[in-house]
């Protein structure tokens, strides 16, 4: 059986999905103590085998001493990287720099593979130039982090693949997050993206032939919907790497604009990168709505009705929602009143209050009122079931943390279809 580490844990997305697959789980790290307890009770783990902190690098280094690792998964925090932040990227003195504490970890083990998680501003955040609090920073040569974490990878030896991933593919929730993929360097890379259009498929990365074989059977799929998989107008592009510098595939130097160049998949080959926007719109009859994992009236009148709004609550959630503006520079617009149940649910954060707060309608006797989600269902759009909810509770965890722990979550639905490719065999 193959094995694994989980890296930022959270409340364990990464380690359900994957143990679903038959991989086994030899080291768990996670900070926060709330969550600590939520994976605890959830994943049957004694709360003091999960290590604080992965900056711990000897004590990391004496758990898995005599062990071989297969895989590491993490979802480094998100923050720097996010446009409801600052985006002050690895310059963020207390989050910016755990990617290169996965790094060290990363070095010492030399796992066959590496799947990573973070938001998709991840791809664009550029070199910040940092202003005083209440101002927007300034951001150049957009995608220069990104492609510094491709350096750093193929410095390391490995090969990498990304995509951004809706979570709607696979259950009730919008949620598009950036995924990286990183084989060991060798003579065969195990492509596992893009999903859900294209099957794994073995690239023989020293023939051209083969890797041109592969961008060709990409250029002309079709995505979920029918339509091409890479649009006309979406025309593929190749740099090369090299020496932390990014390079036209003529050798010219690449010059930064106001957007960035990786898309929204890539896959990077022996330091050459080729790029392009995929599609991966649903068709409407295929989504998942908001309506399959809601509680019923019934059973909110008896175990929820706390989660009723007020008449001035209602008012206070119809402004919230209004257009914004951050201090950092960052624009919201308007937020629909009351979130619709007939689609996929927007995407949860762990902000469960204020704008971010998730309310839809609520009738009941025949009279309409509306309510938030509950905790309960928080948990369910990330894929999560109700026993885990029920070891939660029992645990002592409250409804806030639950809410906060499911929102910084990764989608159990999307790593269980990430472990199945990466267990799936290829002939």
């Amino acid at each position: 059986m193959k094995n694994f580490i989980d890296l930022f844990a959270g409340i364990g997305g990464f380690r359900r999905g994957m143990e679903m697959n038959d991989l086994e789980c030899v080291l768990s790290c996670e900070l926060n103590e709330s969550a600590r307890l939520s994976y605890s009770v959830i994943h049957n783990e004694k709360f003091d085998d999960i290590l604080l902190d992965v900056n711990n690098f000897d004590k990391i280094k004496k758990r898995l001493s005599n062990v071989k690792v297969d895989i590491i998964c993490g979802g480094f925090p998100c923050q720097p990287f996010s446009r409801s932040g600052k985006r002050e990227g690895f310059k963020d003195k207390n989050k910016g720099s755990l990617f290169f504490s996965t790094m060290k970890i990363v070095n010492f083990l030399k796992p066959q593979t590496i799947i990573l998680e973070n938001v998709k501003g991840l791809l664009s955040i550029g070199e910040v130039i940092a202003t005083e609090d209440d101002e927007p920073n300034i951001e150049v040569d957009k995608g220069s982090t990104f492609k510094d974490i491709l350096f750093e990878l193929d410095n390391a030896g490995y090969n990498v693949e990304w995509q951004v991933i809706n979570s709607a593919h696979f259950c009730s929730q919008k949620r598009e997050r950036v995924f990286i993929h990183a084989e060991l360097k060798s003579n065969i890379f195990k492509s596992i993206f893009p999903l859900p259009s294209m099957k794994p498929s073995l690239i023989k990365v020293s023939s051209k032939v083969a890797i041109k074989d592969f961008i060709n059977e990409l250029l002309i799929g079709t995505g979920p919907n029918g339509d091409s998989l890479v649009s006309k107008s979406d025309t593929l592009k190749v740099y090369k790497l090299n020496d932390r510098q990014m390079y036209y595939e003529d050798g010219s130097n690449f010059i930064y604009s106001r957007v960035h160049p990786f898309n929204n998949w890539g896959i990077m080959i022996n330091s050459t990168i080729y790029t392009t926007k995929i599609n991966h719109k649903l068709p409407d009859k295929y989504e998942y709505k908001l309506s399959d994992i809601l509680l019923s009236d019934d059973e909110i009148a008896k175990k929820y009705s706390s989660e009723i709004l007020s008449n001035e609550d209602v008012e206070k959630q119809k402004h919230s929602k209004s257009a914004k503006v951050w201090k950092t520079g960052n624009k919201m617009g308007r937020m629909s009143f009351p979130d619709r149940i007939d689609k996929p649910s927007r995407t949860l954060t762990a902000q469960a209050t204020g704008r971010e707060l998730m309310v839809i309608e609520y009738i009941h006797n025949g009279k309409r009122k509306y309510r938030k989600l509950t905790d309960l269902e928080y948990l369910r759009l990330q894929g999560f079931n109700d026993c885990d909810y029920k070891k939660m509770v029992e645990a002592g965890v409250s409804k806030n943390q639950i809410k906060k722990q499911a929102g910084n979550a990764v989608t159990v639905n999307v790593i269980n279809e990430i472990g199945r490719r990466l267990r799936k065999e290829i002939k």
